[in-house]
């Protein structure tokens, strides 16, 4: 069994740009690392990766661009816990993520309930975070608007909860059509 999501990568050039975009560390703020970026899909949990990689070969989706536009935090109000970019509203990657979905039912595995919000974590937050760095962050980019992304496959990765956060593992990469 291994604690398993499923994501979009992003190219390096994107990588770069969102790291340039990240408050800066202070105590409080955990960076996320350029190598733990992504864009995910559904989160599984503790399950066998061998069948759901099969599964997931079913999906018949297009390639298709994403482009990463604005930040934010969750929760929307209050003490934050994450700071993210955002993804700008895509019809291709509902459908991806339904189609993911419907795959994790099929194989008995369970799908989140809360409407589904895509985002790239850049942070994450305890609260002790510096409410003037959040800020500072949260205005300085709330225009962000990146090149779009061409979207060709997504991956099944198990993930590894270490000291140093987690280190992730590619298990399976499934190429979306055309």
């Amino acid at each position: 069994m291994a604690r398993l999501f499923i994501a979009i990568d992003l190219p390096p050039d994107t990588l770069a740009a969102l790291a340039q975009i990240q408050p800066r560390p202070v105590p409080g703020l955990r960076l996320t690392t350029s190598g733990q970026m992504h864009v995910t899909l559904h989160f599984i949990g503790e399950s066998d990766p061998a069948p759901l990689a099969i599964a997931l070969t079913k999906i018949q989706v297009h390639a298709f661009t994403l482009q990463v536009q604005g930040v934010g935090q969750f929760p929307p109000r209050g003490l934050p816990s994450v700071l993210w970019a955002g993804i700008k509203a895509n019809p291709a990657l509902t459908e991806l993520h339904t189609g993911i979905a419907d795959v994790l039912r099929a194989t008995g595995l369970p799908t989140e309930s809360r409407p589904y919000s895509p985002h790239i974590t850049l942070a994450r937050c305890t609260p002790k975070a510096p409410h003037r760095v959040v800020d500072e962050f949260l205005r300085r980019n709330e225009h962000l608007s990146l090149a779009p992304l061409a979207i060709t496959d997504f991956h099944l990765y198990s993930s590894e909860l270490t000291t140093d956060g987690p280190v992730y593992h590619c298990e399976q990469t499934v190429a979306l059509h055309g």
